[in-house]
């Protein structure tokens, strides 16, 4: 997972009397669905549906704007009076934008088309209109010119102040939506600032964590939740997260939290809270799939 980078600087947050507001905002389903991915499509057209993040946005490009920083570069930054936003905040109206209700916990190396998949199939689920589901995720809505700024400086966010963050909007938006992909192997797995979250959110009192695949992987998934074989596969493939093992892209980042895992929990209970909530997924996932076929039984259209 790519660092969150967050732009911290004392001499920003006196320019805007609701900078946490401002902060928390988030880009609607109903965008990501139709704006942002056709946004895509027009620039990768070979992709499309199937571009990476770190495609749609190269951060390693210091002098060259991927569809994000170029959506907000002459858009001045209601956070800090400068040139340069966050495409968040280039958004207008209640369809596009909102008080974030979730906050998305992926890897920028999932595609775009996934995460919408995700997103749509979430309101779809829990009845909810996509132009008013606000989504937190960390490409949109953290001002990437900013990270630019501080990359060709060669400056790094004291990680104190980037976890003072990062717990403040994980408590205030109180709902984490983790991303796994692909079932096999998910990526998200072995990032560790990806489980991080996933604790964090899971240990934080009134947070809600949802752990979600997208269509083409929750297919794959249930195929064969038939065959025994298959299922001590499947639980052996997600749940066995071993945080000391997980990845950064920055390695001072792995160290830090390595550190905090070690000195407030240790390594053995943080790794079992994880592979229990991801125990707990697999399960109602195969419930679900046994509720269907019983439903499918009880209405004679079971084979």
């Amino acid at each position: 997972m790519q660092r969150k980078h967050i732009d911290i600087d004392p001499h920003t947050s006196a320019k805007s009397d609701n900078k946490d507001d401002l902060d928390l905002r988030g880009v609607s389903v109903h965008n990501l669905a139709n704006d942002f991915i056709d946004q895509v499509r027009d620039e990768f057209p070979d992709s499309a549906e199937n571009t990476k993040i770190y495609q749609i946005e190269d951060l390693s490009k210091l002098d060259e704007n991927g569809i994000i920083r170029e959506k907000g570069k002459d858009t001045t930054c209601p956070i800090d009076g400068r040139q340069g936003a966050a495409y968040v905040h280039t958004l207008q109206g209640n369809e596009h934008v909102g008080p974030s209700s979730i906050m998305l916990s992926y890897t920028w190396e999932y595609t775009i088309g996934d995460i919408v998949d995700v997103l749509a199939n979430y309101c779809t689920n829990n009845n909810l209109n996509p132009k008013e589901v606000y989504v937190w995720i960390c490409c949109l809505c953290v001002n990437q010119h900013r990270v630019i700024e501080k990359k060709r400086k060669g400056e790094v966010v004291p990680f104190e102040e980037f976890e003072s963050v990062f717990f403040k909007r994980v408590t205030s938006i109180g709902h984490i939506l983790a991303m796994m992909a692909p079932w096999t192997k998910p990526e998200y797995l072995f990032r560790v600032w990806c489980i991080f979250e996933l604790f964090t959110a899971s240990q934080t009192d009134g947070c809600k964590v949802t752990i979600e695949m997208p269509s083409k992987e929750r297919e794959d998934f249930l195929d064969g939740v038939s065959d025994e074989n298959h299922i001590d596969n499947l639980f052996g493939v997600l749940s066995a997260t071993n945080v000391e093992n997980a990845e950064a892209s920055y390695e001072s980042d792995r160290t830090d939290i390595l550190h905090i895992v070690k000195t407030n929990t240790g390594y053995e209970e943080f790794n079992v809270t994880i592979n229990t909530l991801i125990r707990k997924w697999v399960l109602r996932l195969i419930e679900d799939v046994a509720h269907s076929k019983l439903e499918g039984i009880v209405d004679g259209e079971y084979d």
